[in-house]
Protein backbone atom coordinates (compact mmCIF):
# COMPACT_ATOMS: atom_id res chain seq x y z
CA UNK A 1 0.00 0.00 0.00
CA UNK A 2 1.18 3.77 -0.73
CA UNK A 3 2.35 5.53 2.33
CA UNK A 4 1.59 9.00 1.16
CA UNK A 5 -1.88 8.66 2.00
CA UNK A 6 -3.51 12.08 2.20
CA UNK A 7 -4.83 13.65 5.19
CA UNK A 8 -8.11 14.23 3.27
CA UNK A 9 -8.63 10.68 2.18
CA UNK A 10 -12.05 8.92 1.64
CA UNK A 11 -13.28 5.24 1.21
CA UNK A 12 -12.15 4.55 -2.20
CA UNK A 13 -14.46 3.65 -4.99
CA UNK A 14 -14.61 0.09 -6.04
CA UNK A 15 -11.73 -0.31 -8.99
CA UNK A 16 -12.76 -4.13 -9.51
CA UNK A 17 -13.99 -3.49 -13.47
CA UNK A 18 -11.22 -0.87 -13.72
CA UNK A 19 -8.48 -2.72 -15.88
CA UNK A 20 -11.40 -4.45 -17.92
CA UNK A 21 -13.93 -1.77 -18.69
CA UNK A 22 -12.59 1.16 -21.48
CA UNK A 23 -16.20 1.42 -23.14
CA UNK A 24 -16.24 4.51 -25.14
CA UNK A 25 -17.80 7.94 -23.57
CA UNK A 26 -20.48 9.97 -25.79
CA UNK A 27 -18.64 12.39 -27.35
CA UNK A 28 -15.78 10.56 -27.58
CA UNK A 29 -13.70 10.71 -31.64
CA UNK A 30 -12.96 8.36 -33.86
CA UNK A 31 -9.00 8.46 -33.17
CA UNK A 32 -9.95 8.43 -29.63
CA UNK A 33 -9.21 12.00 -28.36
CA UNK A 34 -11.06 13.42 -25.18
CA UNK A 35 -14.56 15.08 -26.20
CA UNK A 36 -14.16 18.63 -26.61
CA UNK A 37 -18.08 19.05 -24.16
CA UNK A 38 -15.29 18.09 -21.06
CA UNK A 39 -13.64 21.30 -21.16
CA UNK A 40 -17.32 22.14 -19.59
CA UNK A 41 -16.43 19.84 -16.62
CA UNK A 42 -12.34 20.33 -16.39
CA UNK A 43 -10.62 23.32 -15.76
CA UNK A 44 -7.26 23.54 -17.96
CA UNK A 45 -4.95 22.86 -15.25
CA UNK A 46 -7.53 19.98 -14.00
CA UNK A 47 -7.58 18.45 -17.32
CA UNK A 48 -3.17 18.99 -17.30
CA UNK A 49 -2.74 16.62 -14.48
CA UNK A 50 -5.29 14.17 -15.56
CA UNK A 51 -4.12 13.89 -18.48
CA UNK A 52 -0.30 13.52 -17.11
CA UNK A 53 -1.29 10.72 -15.11
CA UNK A 54 -2.67 8.49 -17.37
CA UNK A 55 -0.16 6.76 -18.44
CA UNK A 56 1.17 6.05 -14.65
CA UNK A 57 -1.90 4.62 -14.00
CA UNK A 58 -2.20 2.30 -16.74
CA UNK A 59 1.35 1.15 -15.43
CA UNK A 60 -0.17 0.62 -11.89
CA UNK A 61 -1.51 -2.78 -10.91
CA UNK A 62 -4.90 -3.67 -10.89
CA UNK A 63 -5.09 -3.72 -6.71
CA UNK A 64 -3.34 -0.30 -6.41
CA UNK A 65 -5.54 2.24 -8.81
CA UNK A 66 -7.62 3.06 -6.75
CA UNK A 67 -4.81 3.95 -3.73
CA UNK A 68 -3.06 6.04 -6.49
CA UNK A 69 -5.60 8.19 -7.79
CA UNK A 70 -6.74 8.76 -3.65
CA UNK A 71 -3.04 9.19 -2.92
CA UNK A 72 -0.96 10.46 -5.87
CA UNK A 73 -3.66 11.96 -8.38
CA UNK A 74 -6.30 13.51 -5.82
CA UNK A 75 -3.81 15.49 -4.24
CA UNK A 76 -2.33 17.25 -7.19
CA UNK A 77 -6.08 18.39 -7.91
CA UNK A 78 -6.57 19.31 -4.40
CA UNK A 79 -3.40 21.83 -5.37
CA UNK A 80 -5.32 23.60 -8.18
CA UNK A 81 -8.54 24.00 -6.08
CA UNK A 82 -6.79 26.21 -2.99
CA UNK A 83 -8.19 23.39 -0.47
CA UNK A 84 -11.52 23.93 -1.50
CA UNK A 85 -12.71 20.39 -0.49
CA UNK A 86 -10.27 20.14 2.38
CA UNK A 87 -11.72 17.76 5.37
CA UNK A 88 -12.53 20.65 7.84
CA UNK A 89 -14.52 22.53 4.69
CA UNK A 90 -16.72 19.53 3.84
CA UNK A 91 -17.41 19.37 7.74
CA UNK A 92 -18.50 22.84 8.03
CA UNK A 93 -20.40 22.87 4.67
CA UNK A 94 -22.81 19.98 4.19
CA UNK A 95 -23.66 21.38 0.28
CA UNK A 96 -19.36 22.13 -0.50
CA UNK A 97 -19.84 17.95 1.31
CA UNK A 98 -22.08 16.67 -1.32
CA UNK A 99 -20.20 18.72 -4.01
CA UNK A 100 -17.10 16.93 -3.25
CA UNK A 101 -18.43 13.55 -3.75
CA UNK A 102 -19.71 14.47 -6.91
CA UNK A 103 -16.34 15.46 -8.11
CA UNK A 104 -14.27 12.34 -6.71
CA UNK A 105 -16.80 10.17 -8.61
CA UNK A 106 -16.21 12.00 -11.97
CA UNK A 107 -12.48 11.85 -10.83
CA UNK A 108 -12.69 8.13 -10.58
CA UNK A 109 -14.84 7.69 -13.38
CA UNK A 110 -12.69 9.68 -15.64
CA UNK A 111 -9.60 7.20 -15.68
CA UNK A 112 -11.69 3.94 -15.70
CA UNK A 113 -12.86 5.74 -19.11
CA UNK A 114 -9.72 7.23 -20.30
CA UNK A 115 -6.71 5.19 -18.77
CA UNK A 116 -8.54 1.37 -18.74
CA UNK A 117 -6.91 -1.53 -20.92
CA UNK A 118 -7.84 -1.58 -24.57
CA UNK A 119 -8.04 -5.65 -24.52
CA UNK A 120 -11.33 -7.30 -23.49
CA UNK A 121 -12.94 -4.29 -24.23
CA UNK A 122 -16.68 -3.16 -23.66
CA UNK A 123 -17.71 -1.36 -26.76
CA UNK A 124 -20.89 0.66 -27.28
CA UNK A 125 -22.90 -1.08 -30.23
CA UNK A 126 -21.16 -4.08 -30.23
CA UNK A 127 -22.00 -5.86 -27.20
CA UNK A 128 -23.66 -3.59 -24.85
CA UNK A 129 -27.26 -4.24 -23.60
CA UNK A 130 -30.31 -2.46 -25.35
CA UNK A 131 -32.24 -1.58 -22.76
CA UNK A 132 -35.93 0.13 -22.26
CA UNK A 133 -33.95 3.24 -21.26
CA UNK A 134 -32.43 3.14 -24.42
CA UNK A 135 -35.36 3.32 -26.34
CA UNK A 136 -36.95 5.78 -24.17
CA UNK A 137 -33.91 8.11 -24.34
CA UNK A 138 -34.19 7.47 -28.56
CA UNK A 139 -37.70 8.12 -28.56
CA UNK A 140 -37.96 11.33 -26.42
CA UNK A 141 -34.98 12.65 -27.05
CA UNK A 142 -36.32 15.97 -28.47
CA UNK A 143 -39.10 16.10 -25.21
CA UNK A 144 -35.88 15.73 -23.19
CA UNK A 145 -33.28 17.92 -24.87
CA UNK A 146 -36.42 20.90 -24.37
CA UNK A 147 -37.08 20.10 -20.60
CA UNK A 148 -33.44 20.10 -20.01
CA UNK A 149 -33.04 23.66 -21.53
CA UNK A 150 -35.70 24.59 -19.79
CA UNK A 151 -34.40 23.46 -16.14
CA UNK A 152 -30.92 25.11 -17.39
CA UNK A 153 -31.87 28.03 -18.44
CA UNK A 154 -31.61 27.56 -21.88
CA UNK A 155 -28.12 26.98 -21.74
CA UNK A 156 -26.03 25.53 -24.39
CA UNK A 157 -26.64 21.83 -25.00
CA UNK A 158 -23.42 19.72 -23.34
CA UNK A 159 -22.44 22.47 -21.75
CA UNK A 160 -21.40 22.09 -17.52
CA UNK A 161 -25.24 23.82 -16.92
CA UNK A 162 -26.81 21.94 -19.43
CA UNK A 163 -25.22 18.93 -18.03
CA UNK A 164 -25.87 19.45 -14.73
CA UNK A 165 -29.76 19.37 -15.45
CA UNK A 166 -29.59 16.49 -17.87
CA UNK A 167 -30.65 13.42 -15.30
CA UNK A 168 -33.70 15.83 -13.73
CA UNK A 169 -34.90 16.81 -17.24
CA UNK A 170 -34.58 12.47 -18.31
CA UNK A 171 -36.41 11.95 -15.11
CA UNK A 172 -39.15 14.12 -15.53
CA UNK A 173 -40.03 13.91 -18.82
CA UNK A 174 -39.86 9.68 -17.76
CA UNK A 175 -42.49 10.53 -14.94
CA UNK A 176 -44.84 11.99 -17.67
CA UNK A 177 -45.04 8.41 -19.53
CA UNK A 178 -48.42 7.38 -19.79
CA UNK A 179 -48.86 2.90 -19.94
CA UNK A 180 -49.33 3.42 -23.04
CA UNK A 181 -46.54 4.45 -24.42
CA UNK A 182 -44.24 2.00 -21.99
CA UNK A 183 -46.18 -0.82 -23.25
CA UNK A 184 -44.93 1.25 -27.06
CA UNK A 185 -41.40 1.32 -26.14
CA UNK A 186 -41.68 -2.23 -24.46
CA UNK A 187 -42.75 -3.70 -28.12
CA UNK A 188 -39.76 -1.17 -29.68
CA UNK A 189 -37.31 -2.92 -27.34
CA UNK A 190 -38.42 -6.34 -27.81
CA UNK A 191 -38.08 -5.50 -31.74
CA UNK A 192 -34.43 -3.94 -31.29
CA UNK A 193 -33.45 -6.96 -30.01
CA UNK A 194 -34.96 -9.21 -32.46
CA UNK A 195 -33.53 -7.15 -35.45
CA UNK A 196 -31.57 -4.58 -34.29
CA UNK A 197 -31.85 -1.06 -33.42
CA UNK A 198 -33.31 1.96 -35.11
CA UNK A 199 -31.49 3.46 -38.12
CA UNK A 200 -31.47 6.71 -36.46
CA UNK A 201 -29.16 4.90 -33.26
CA UNK A 202 -27.24 2.95 -35.98
CA UNK A 203 -26.27 6.39 -37.85
CA UNK A 204 -25.53 7.91 -34.11
CA UNK A 205 -23.50 5.22 -33.30
CA UNK A 206 -21.81 4.83 -36.42
CA UNK A 207 -20.73 8.34 -36.46
CA UNK A 208 -19.43 8.52 -32.90
CA UNK A 209 -18.21 5.14 -32.56
CA UNK A 210 -17.77 3.60 -35.71
CA UNK A 211 -13.88 4.20 -36.46
CA UNK A 212 -13.03 3.38 -33.05
CA UNK A 213 -14.55 -0.05 -32.98
CA UNK A 214 -12.94 -0.88 -36.02
CA UNK A 215 -9.69 -0.15 -35.33
CA UNK A 216 -9.93 -2.39 -31.69
CA UNK A 217 -11.26 -5.07 -33.34
CA UNK A 218 -8.46 -5.07 -36.34
CA UNK A 219 -6.03 -4.35 -33.13
CA UNK A 220 -7.69 -7.69 -31.73
CA UNK A 221 -7.45 -10.03 -34.76
CA UNK A 222 -3.95 -9.26 -34.93
CA UNK A 223 -2.93 -9.12 -31.34
CA UNK A 224 -4.75 -12.66 -30.14
CA UNK A 225 -5.03 -14.33 -33.95
CA UNK A 226 -2.00 -12.82 -35.84
CA UNK A 227 -4.64 -12.13 -38.55
CA UNK A 228 -3.90 -9.03 -41.42
CA UNK A 229 -6.57 -8.19 -43.14
CA UNK A 230 -8.66 -5.23 -45.13
CA UNK A 231 -12.26 -4.49 -44.11
CA UNK A 232 -14.50 -2.35 -45.81
CA UNK A 233 -17.47 -1.28 -44.25
CA UNK A 234 -20.42 1.12 -45.75
CA UNK A 235 -23.39 3.14 -43.24
CA UNK A 236 -25.91 5.36 -43.53
CA UNK A 237 -25.25 9.06 -41.80
CA UNK A 238 -27.94 10.81 -39.06
CA UNK A 239 -28.99 12.51 -42.96
CA UNK A 240 -29.71 9.27 -44.86
CA UNK A 241 -26.30 9.51 -47.07
CA UNK A 242 -23.83 7.37 -47.64
CA UNK A 243 -20.26 7.05 -45.51
CA UNK A 244 -17.74 4.33 -46.41
CA UNK A 245 -14.43 3.55 -44.93
CA UNK A 246 -11.89 1.16 -44.93
CA UNK A 247 -9.73 -0.22 -42.19
CA UNK A 248 -6.66 -2.05 -42.40
CA UNK A 249 -4.09 -3.63 -40.15
CA UNK A 250 -1.02 -1.82 -41.46
CA UNK A 251 -2.91 1.10 -40.48
CA UNK A 252 -2.16 0.37 -36.85
CA UNK A 253 1.31 0.30 -36.85
CA UNK A 254 1.48 -3.51 -34.89
CA UNK A 255 3.09 -5.31 -37.91
CA UNK A 256 6.49 -5.82 -38.87
CA UNK A 257 7.88 -2.56 -40.23
CA UNK A 258 9.38 -4.18 -43.14
CA UNK A 259 5.91 -5.67 -44.41
CA UNK A 260 4.41 -3.36 -47.07
CA UNK A 261 0.55 -2.49 -47.06
CA UNK A 262 -1.83 -4.42 -49.75
CA UNK A 263 -1.76 -1.07 -51.07
CA UNK A 264 1.83 -0.23 -51.59
CA UNK A 265 1.74 -3.33 -53.84
CA UNK A 266 -1.14 -3.93 -55.29
CA UNK A 267 -2.24 0.54 -55.95
CA UNK A 268 -4.07 0.15 -59.13
CA UNK A 269 -6.36 -3.28 -57.32
CA UNK A 270 -7.46 -1.64 -54.29
CA UNK A 271 -8.29 1.52 -56.11
CA UNK A 272 -10.45 -0.54 -58.42
CA UNK A 273 -11.80 -2.24 -55.29
CA UNK A 274 -12.75 0.59 -53.41
CA UNK A 275 -14.38 2.16 -56.58
CA UNK A 276 -16.62 -1.15 -57.12
CA UNK A 277 -17.63 -0.93 -53.36
CA UNK A 278 -18.46 2.13 -53.56
CA UNK A 279 -20.63 1.39 -56.67
CA UNK A 280 -22.04 -1.72 -54.64
CA UNK A 281 -23.25 0.75 -52.01
CA UNK A 282 -24.95 3.23 -54.25
CA UNK A 283 -26.90 -0.41 -55.61
CA UNK A 284 -28.20 -1.52 -52.21
CA UNK A 285 -29.26 2.00 -51.31
CA UNK A 286 -31.28 2.17 -54.60
CA UNK A 287 -32.66 -1.20 -53.67
CA UNK A 288 -33.50 -0.11 -49.98
CA UNK A 289 -35.36 2.98 -51.97
CA UNK A 290 -37.52 0.39 -54.42
CA UNK A 291 -35.55 2.44 -57.13
CA UNK A 292 -33.91 -0.46 -58.36
CA UNK A 293 -33.62 -4.32 -58.50
CA UNK A 294 -30.92 -6.49 -58.67
CA UNK A 295 -30.96 -8.78 -61.44
CA UNK A 296 -33.24 -11.84 -62.16
CA UNK A 297 -33.48 -14.79 -63.98
CA UNK A 298 -37.33 -14.29 -64.25
CA UNK A 299 -40.40 -12.32 -62.43
CA UNK A 300 -38.66 -9.22 -61.58
CA UNK A 301 -40.29 -5.69 -61.32
CA UNK A 302 -39.27 -2.24 -61.42
CA UNK A 303 -40.10 1.54 -60.68
CA UNK A 304 -40.01 2.33 -64.54
CA UNK A 305 -42.96 -0.64 -64.88
CA UNK A 306 -45.07 0.93 -62.45
CA UNK A 307 -48.02 2.65 -64.37
CA UNK A 308 -50.89 5.25 -63.35
CA UNK A 309 -53.92 6.13 -63.65
CA UNK A 310 -55.39 9.71 -65.37
CA UNK A 311 -55.07 11.95 -62.42
CA UNK A 312 -51.51 10.40 -61.29
CA UNK A 313 -52.09 7.86 -58.86
CA UNK A 314 -50.56 4.58 -59.09
CA UNK A 315 -51.70 1.50 -60.59
CA UNK A 316 -51.35 -1.68 -58.48
CA UNK A 317 -49.11 -4.01 -60.86
CA UNK A 318 -50.83 -7.10 -62.13
CA UNK A 319 -49.67 -10.50 -60.88
CA UNK A 320 -45.92 -11.61 -62.42
CA UNK A 321 -45.67 -15.52 -62.30
CA UNK A 322 -42.80 -17.30 -62.57
CA UNK A 323 -41.42 -20.61 -64.20
CA UNK A 324 -43.55 -22.34 -61.31
CA UNK A 325 -46.70 -20.91 -62.14
CA UNK A 326 -47.02 -18.46 -58.73
CA UNK A 327 -46.24 -15.15 -57.78
CA UNK A 328 -42.60 -14.73 -56.86
CA UNK A 329 -42.10 -13.52 -53.10
CA UNK A 330 -38.99 -11.12 -54.51
CA UNK A 331 -41.34 -9.21 -56.88
CA UNK A 332 -44.16 -8.79 -54.51
CA UNK A 333 -41.98 -7.25 -52.15
CA UNK A 334 -40.41 -4.98 -54.74
CA UNK A 335 -44.25 -4.32 -55.81
CA UNK A 336 -45.27 -3.44 -52.14
CA UNK A 337 -42.17 -1.43 -51.61
CA UNK A 338 -42.31 0.71 -54.52
CA UNK A 339 -46.25 1.33 -54.71
CA UNK A 340 -45.96 2.41 -50.87
CA UNK A 341 -43.16 4.29 -51.76
CA UNK A 342 -45.06 6.09 -54.48
CA UNK A 343 -48.18 6.39 -52.39
CA UNK A 344 -45.94 8.11 -49.56
CA UNK A 345 -44.35 10.71 -51.82
CA UNK A 346 -47.87 11.90 -52.83
CA UNK A 347 -49.17 12.05 -48.83
CA UNK A 348 -46.19 14.16 -48.61
CA UNK A 349 -46.35 15.84 -51.75
CA UNK A 350 -42.81 15.73 -52.11
CA UNK A 351 -41.47 13.77 -55.23
CA UNK A 352 -38.80 10.88 -54.22
CA UNK A 353 -40.05 10.71 -50.56
CA UNK A 354 -39.59 7.29 -49.37
CA UNK A 355 -41.57 5.23 -46.54
CA UNK A 356 -39.55 5.63 -43.21
CA UNK A 357 -40.00 2.10 -42.34
CA UNK A 358 -38.99 2.04 -38.85
CA UNK A 359 -41.09 4.82 -38.23
CA UNK A 360 -43.44 3.51 -39.50
CA UNK A 361 -44.03 0.56 -37.92
CA UNK A 362 -44.28 1.76 -34.18
CA UNK A 363 -47.16 5.01 -35.37
CA UNK A 364 -48.83 2.18 -37.99
CA UNK A 365 -52.42 2.14 -36.67
CA UNK A 366 -52.38 6.13 -36.64
CA UNK A 367 -50.98 5.99 -40.11
CA UNK A 368 -53.01 2.90 -41.85
CA UNK A 369 -57.01 2.71 -41.31
CA UNK A 370 -57.06 -1.07 -41.20
CA UNK A 371 -59.67 -1.43 -44.63
CA UNK A 372 -56.16 -1.40 -46.80
CA UNK A 373 -53.89 -3.91 -44.72
CA UNK A 374 -55.14 -7.17 -43.74
CA UNK A 375 -55.51 -7.35 -39.88
CA UNK A 376 -53.12 -10.20 -39.02
CA UNK A 377 -49.69 -9.01 -41.00
CA UNK A 378 -47.52 -6.78 -39.41
CA UNK A 379 -46.77 -3.43 -41.09
CA UNK A 380 -43.17 -3.16 -41.57
CA UNK A 381 -40.38 -3.40 -44.36
CA UNK A 382 -41.68 -5.80 -47.05
CA UNK A 383 -38.10 -7.41 -46.72
CA UNK A 384 -39.13 -8.73 -43.71
CA UNK A 385 -42.63 -10.28 -44.63
CA UNK A 386 -43.10 -13.81 -45.97
CA UNK A 387 -45.30 -15.01 -48.85
CA UNK A 388 -48.16 -15.72 -47.32
CA UNK A 389 -48.18 -12.05 -46.14
CA UNK A 390 -47.24 -10.29 -49.22
CA UNK A 391 -49.71 -12.31 -51.12
CA UNK A 392 -52.26 -11.55 -48.88
CA UNK A 393 -51.59 -8.24 -49.12
CA UNK A 394 -51.64 -7.57 -53.07
CA UNK A 395 -54.70 -9.69 -53.15
CA UNK A 396 -56.57 -7.03 -50.73
CA UNK A 397 -55.09 -4.01 -52.91
CA UNK A 398 -55.67 -5.80 -55.93
CA UNK A 399 -59.08 -7.13 -54.85
CA UNK A 400 -60.06 -3.21 -53.78
CA UNK A 401 -58.50 -1.97 -57.40
CA UNK A 402 -61.12 -4.34 -59.33
CA UNK A 403 -64.18 -3.22 -58.00
CA UNK A 404 -63.08 0.92 -58.21
CA UNK A 405 -61.57 1.45 -54.93
CA UNK A 406 -58.98 3.11 -53.45
CA UNK A 407 -56.12 0.05 -53.57
CA UNK A 408 -54.36 1.75 -50.58
CA UNK A 409 -53.28 4.82 -48.91
CA UNK A 410 -51.75 6.43 -46.43
CA UNK A 411 -54.60 7.88 -43.39
CA UNK A 412 -51.51 10.84 -42.29
CA UNK A 413 -47.58 11.57 -43.24
CA UNK A 414 -44.77 11.76 -41.21
CA UNK A 415 -43.51 15.72 -40.65
CA UNK A 416 -39.92 16.46 -39.23
CA UNK A 417 -39.12 14.83 -36.43
CA UNK A 418 -41.90 12.45 -37.28
CA UNK A 419 -44.25 14.02 -36.12
CA UNK A 420 -47.84 12.59 -37.30
CA UNK A 421 -49.51 15.54 -39.87
CA UNK A 422 -52.54 15.19 -42.10
CA UNK A 423 -51.58 13.84 -45.76
CA UNK A 424 -51.19 16.91 -48.55
CA UNK A 425 -52.85 14.49 -51.32
CA UNK A 426 -54.22 16.70 -54.33
CA UNK A 427 -58.01 17.75 -54.20
CA UNK A 428 -59.00 15.51 -57.41
CA UNK A 429 -55.86 12.54 -56.66
CA UNK A 430 -59.06 9.76 -56.26
CA UNK A 431 -61.64 11.01 -58.86
CA UNK A 432 -62.60 8.69 -61.18
CA UNK A 433 -60.65 5.72 -60.06
CA UNK A 434 -60.74 3.19 -62.58
CA UNK A 435 -61.88 -0.74 -62.21
CA UNK A 436 -58.44 -3.01 -62.56
CA UNK A 437 -59.76 -6.49 -63.17
CA UNK A 438 -57.23 -9.34 -61.90
CA UNK A 439 -55.44 -10.55 -65.42
CA UNK A 440 -55.64 -14.76 -64.74
CA UNK A 441 -52.40 -16.92 -65.02
CA UNK A 442 -51.44 -17.55 -68.37
CA UNK A 443 -53.10 -20.93 -70.07
CA UNK A 444 -49.75 -22.65 -69.76
CA UNK A 445 -49.40 -22.33 -66.70
CA UNK A 446 -52.96 -23.01 -65.89
CA UNK A 447 -53.04 -26.08 -67.48
CA UNK A 448 -50.06 -27.15 -65.79
CA UNK A 449 -51.29 -26.48 -62.15
CA UNK A 450 -54.62 -28.90 -63.51
CA UNK A 451 -52.22 -31.71 -64.60
CA UNK A 452 -50.55 -31.67 -61.22
CA UNK A 453 -54.03 -31.41 -59.19
CA UNK A 454 -54.87 -34.30 -61.56
CA UNK A 455 -51.93 -35.86 -60.69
Amino acid sequence: MPTNASPDADPLPSTANATTHNGPRNGQTAEGDFPPEESNIWTTKEMRVLKKHVQPYKDTSKSSKADYIQNTVIPELQATWDHRYSRRARKEDKQLHKEWKVKKHRIFNWFRNHASNQIGVKLEGLNSRITFQTVFREEKSAEIDSEVALLSGNAARGSKDWMKFYQQGRKQVEARLTQEERDRFMEILEEWNKKGVSKSMKAKTAARQGRKILRQIEKLKWQRMGMRSITFEGHYDIEGKIEYSMTQTSDLALDDVRIPSFGQLFPSELAAFRRAFVQYLVHISEIEKGVANPALPDASFHEKSLKFSSNGFPIVPSPIYGSTGREVAYAQKSIIRIYMNKVYALAKDRPGSSVPWDALERRSAEMIDPEYWPSSIPVTDPSRLRLESTSAILKLWRDRQAQGDIPFKFSKGFGNGYDIMEPLYPSNLFDGLEAHPIPPPPAAITKRRLRQKAI
